[in-house]
């Protein structure tokens, strides 16, 4: 079953992939109608589609599998070039970092 963690990553995930994909449709303001809401029901479509998907797999392999958002693991490519705790790329400190 879905955990109450694993909603909030995935709500964040749906907005967040709809504001990128809709971004062209917000900025020139053209057809915000029919086209955003075939784009959203789409994102959502294919992440549910996509949990489901690994959960049963997961299930019949009698495995356990929780969805999060992505973490920064790593800074470079050496064996000890790596944080001793994952970050999470979706913090604020660490927003800046990839937008600007």
């Amino acid at each position: 079953m879905i955990k109450s963690k694993e909603w909030v990553h995935i709500i964040l995930s749906i907005i967040i992939l709809t504001f990128v994909i809709n971004l062209n449709l917000i900025l020139t303001n053209q057809g915000l109608g029919k086209l955003f809401l075939i784009n959203t029901i789409s994102i959502i479509l294919v992440i549910f589609i996509n949990i489901f998907a690994k959960k049963w797999a997961a299930y019949h392999f009698d495995a356990n599998i929780e969805e999060k958002t992505w973490m920064w693991e790593r800074f470079g490519f050496r064996e000890h070039q790596h944080f001793k705790k994952p970050v999470p790329i979706f913090k604020r400190s660490n927003f800046a970092t990839f937008v600007f």
